[in-house]
């Protein structure tokens, strides 16, 4: 399981967008996203630099959660 904290994410359009995003690199991944607190947690093949890629080609800053 991977977390990240993602900024400028303020509905559920937003998340729809990443998840799709990442659903389309990896179909069988997992994403969750809670919206308030900006943190993203994914459960997927893909390593973290790919995910921040493919998190930020959505339009959507990524670092990993600490």
């Amino acid at each position: 399981m991977q977390v990240f904290q993602v900024r400028g994410v303020r509905c559920g359009g937003c998340a729809s967008k990443i998840v799709d995003r990442i659903k389309a690199a990896d179909p069988s991944a997992m994403v969750e996203i809670d919206i308030s607190a900006g943190k993203l947690t994914v459960e997927s093949g893909l390593v973290a630099d790919a995910l921040i890629h493919i998190i930020g080609e959505a339009g959507y800053p990524a670092t990993p959660h600490a």
